[in-house]
């Protein structure tokens, strides 16, 4: 989820009415944000989450069987001059 308008004290929550794993990055209550949901029933392992200092985005390296899988939930900057620099900033 993106724009998630979510704080830290609120993780529990997320969490408890998600009813699994849940992954946050969040700047503040009112923007930017990003909460990644996880079914663990799957039988996904999480191997390691690679956080964003800016709060815009949260990579999730995960296993299943032999198989390595990476999730990346991204949120991205509305303006155009913004997203050149976010995306300049993400590829060096």
């Amino acid at each position: 989820m993106q724009k998630s308008y979510c704080s830290k004290d609120l993780e529990p929550i997320w969490e408890n009415k998600w009813g699994d794993k849940a992954f946050f990055r969040h700047d503040t209550n009112l923007s930017e944000g990003v909460i990644t949901l996880i079914n663990l029933s799957v039988n996904l392992k999480v191997e390691k989450v690679i956080p964003d200092k800016q709060e815009r985005f949260i990579i999730l390296k995960l296993s299943l069987e032999e198989n390595v899988i990476v999730l990346i939930n991204i949120y991205a900057p509305n303006d155009v001059a913004q997203q050149v620099a976010f995306f300049k900033r993400l590829t060096q």
